[in-house]
């Protein structure tokens, strides 16, 4: 029996910055300046795949 797999909702910061080619320190500086939203949990911090690749659109229009 073969199990589909689900797509990620939320990734880690260094996974955003490996999908996107950026470092995490680009990566936590537009969290900082609050241009990337997070879900933070504790000392947790993670993103929504759905505000990843928005930002990334976003990225790809100021460039």
């Amino acid at each position: 029996m073969e199990t589909e797999r689900q797509p990620k909702l939320l990734y880690r910061i260094t996974e955003a910055a490996g999908l996107t080619g950026y470092s995490r320190s680009f990566i936590y500086l537009a969290i900082n300046k609050g241009e990337l939203k997070v879900v933070r949990k504790g000392k947790t911090v993670r993103v929504l795949a759905d505000d990843l690749h928005e930002w990334i659109r976003e990225q790809e229009v100021e460039e």
